[in-house]
């Protein structure tokens, strides 16, 4: 999102001005234990995600946006209203619906009212799921996956991190078992998404 609405004079600088210190940055980041990172630490890992981001603007679009993807936004959300749906081209022919392209970057959900850590305070078993590797969900919704880059919460806690672990729920029940999304936000350039504490997953 924050990409999208920066020049490139801006993007151009950020990149000129981080990229020599990757590698430090890297080097520095390395040696802390991931899941649990001081505030300095997190923010360095935010700046070295933007980088990322800034990188394919500076080296190979020369332009904020992705190349042929159009230049309209679109609300998917609006203040817990539904006001578009995004088929795919499958799911476009099988429904009669239109098709709408989506960037798969560019995505943003607007900050909630809770603190972060005050999200894990109320669990008492549950994860902290960095990533989802998944297929498409059934027709009804249903889905499983592995998660990765996650970590065990207990008595709200965040604990050691997760491995070989499936979580199972279904995508129209986890959207109305939102119970509190976060004030802070990861902005990578990209995206700009809040932590989202949800009820009723199923973890194996």
């Amino acid at each position: 999102a924050k990409r999208l609405a920066s020049s490139m004079d801006d993007l151009q600088a950020f990149y000129d001005a981080a990229f020599p210190r990757l590698e430090a940055a890297m080097a520095h980041l390395d040696a802390l234990p991931f899941h649990d990172l001081p505030e300095d630490a997190t923010r360095l890992l935010w700046l070295c995600y933007s980088l990322v981001n800034a990188s394919f603007p500076v080296e190979v679009w020369r332009q904020p946006r992705v190349p042929d993807s159009g230049a309209a936004a679109l609300d998917v959300v609006v203040a817990g209203e539904l006001r578009a749906l995004t088929p795919s081209l499958y799911g476009s022919r099988k429904t009669g619906l239109p098709h709408v392209p989506v960037a798969p970057s560019g995505w943003e959900i607007a900050a909630g009212q809770t603190d972060r850590e005050q999200l894990f305070a109320g669990v008492s078993r549950g994860a902290v799921v960095g990533r989802l590797s998944m297929g498409n969900p059934a027709a009804n919704g249903d889905f499983s996956g592995v998660i990765k880059n996650s970590f065990r919460v207990t008595d709200g806690v965040v604990g050691p991190a997760l491995a070989e672990t499936m979580v199972a729920g279904n995508m129209a029940r986890m959207l109305r078992d939102i119970v509190a999304v976060s004030r802070e936000r990861i902005d990578s350039g990209g995206l700009a998404l809040p932590w989202l504490r949800i009820a009723n997953l199923h973890f194996s």
